[in-house]
């Protein structure tokens, strides 16, 4: 049987980097008293921050699967990323939930 790499590790721990990141980002927010004004700014900051640790997520997978994105154990290719993408909505989501309730 081929060595597959672990897709579960690969986004947990870049998983972690962005929560981290995106925590980093929402305390600078509140220190600088531009949390209640929504500045386009840590919108967009956010959003690259989430492209580039996806990004780097998935090009680590891709070399530790000899290139590939696929899984064939699991048949169903873009898994790794869909995972990966669910899992950055859902912290960028609870992080919007929580700023909006502190208003």
């Amino acid at each position: 049987m081929e060595n597959q790499a672990s897709s579960k590790n690969i986004m947990l721990n870049y998983g972690f980097v962005l929560g981290i990141l995106s925590i980093l980002t929402s305390v600078t927010s509140y220190a600088l008293g531009m949390h209640l004004d929504r500045d386009w700014r840590f919108g967009l900051l956010g959003f690259i921050l989430m492209v580039i640790i996806g990004s780097m997520g998935i090009k680590k997978f891709k070399v530790e699967n000899q290139h590939l994105l696929s899984c064939p154990a699991i048949a169903q290719p873009s898994r790794p990323v869909l995972c990966m993408l669910v899992c950055v909505f859902q912290i960028s989501e609870s992080f919007v939930t929580l700023a909006a309730s502190k208003e």
